[in-house]
């Protein structure tokens, strides 16, 4: 089923799950289905794999809080250009407005000469 393909994926990505994560930085993964009533969906797949702490081995749980500081930015912005290389959008020109809607036209537009 599903967690079984995800295991695979994961195996095949990083070698982690079929070792239990052993010798590598911990991490986590969470994937959720439909939205549902509660507008948050069912979890379906949750898993922790690697070290907590690399010197003594401590297993990650997979409820372990990470600290992603400004790491949201460099990702989303990674995500928008492999999506705008692979389909053509959203271009670097366009405004956010124009996916998002309610986040209005109150930004001003910096370019570099």
């Amino acid at each position: 089923g599903f967690e079984a393909a995800m295991d695979a994926a994961l195996a095949k990505a990083t070698g982690a799950p079929e070792k239990g994560g052993a010798g590598l930085p911990g991490y986590a993964v969470l994937a959720r289905r439909g939205r549902g009533a509660s507008g948050q969906g069912s979890v379906v797949y949750h898993k922790a794999f690697g070290a907590a702490d690399m010197e003594s081995g401590a297993p990650l749980d997979k409820d372990a809080p990470f600290r992603m500081y400004s790491m949201t930015k460099v990702m989303t912005s990674a995500l928008a250009l492999e999506l705008c290389e692979r389909f053509g959008e959203p271009s670097p020109d366009d405004e956010v407005a124009k996916y998002i809607p309610s986040f209005g036209r109150e930004w001003d537009v910096v370019e570099e000469a």
